[in-house]
């Protein structure tokens, strides 16, 4: 048998054809995670967090944190005494390494304590606190090599 110019049409689109079934085995397998659980709930309260960063940009707020070795250290600042809050480790790719740890800071606006050894990639470290009812909220992306 021959190979003629029909036969190169038809082995391009078997090839074809067959690359694009593969692309839709390969992106059926990939796992999409949503940010969050509540996602409808949390946009509806977006406001708050925009309130929140305005008020830690207002103040002058300042966050410092150092995490090693599962130590995790914060500092407030004097202004910022007897706040308790909430750290949010949230990792884009792997929801179930995700995780929260509730702090209060003492009168020198420092916090201490052990959390789960961060893998490797991209976290976004979200602290929001209260001091006398007023909401305070920074956002921080980080990378672990």
């Amino acid at each position: 048998m021959k190979f003629n110019w029909g036969h190169g049409i038809a082995v391009v689109l078997v090839i074809f054809a067959s690359s694009i079934l593969v692309f839709v085995y390969v992106a059926s397998k990939q796992k999409n995670e949503l940010v969050t659980e509540k996602y409808y709930e949390k946009a509806v309260a977006y406001q708050q967090r925009i309130d929140a960063e305005k008020n830690a940009l207002n103040e002058n707020a300042e966050v410092k944190y150092n995490i090693k070795s599962g130590q995790l250290m914060l500092v407030l600042g004097r202004n910022m005494p007897n706040a308790n809050g909430t750290f949010q480790f949230y990792k884009p790719d792997n929801a179930a390494k995700d995780f929260n740890t509730s702090f209060q800071v003492n009168d020198t606006g420092f916090y201490s304590a052990v959390i789960p050894q961060l893998s490797h990639g991209r976290w976004s470290v979200n602290v929001s606190w209260n001091v006398d009812g007023k909401p305070y909220f920074y956002e921080k992306k980080i990378f672990i090599p």
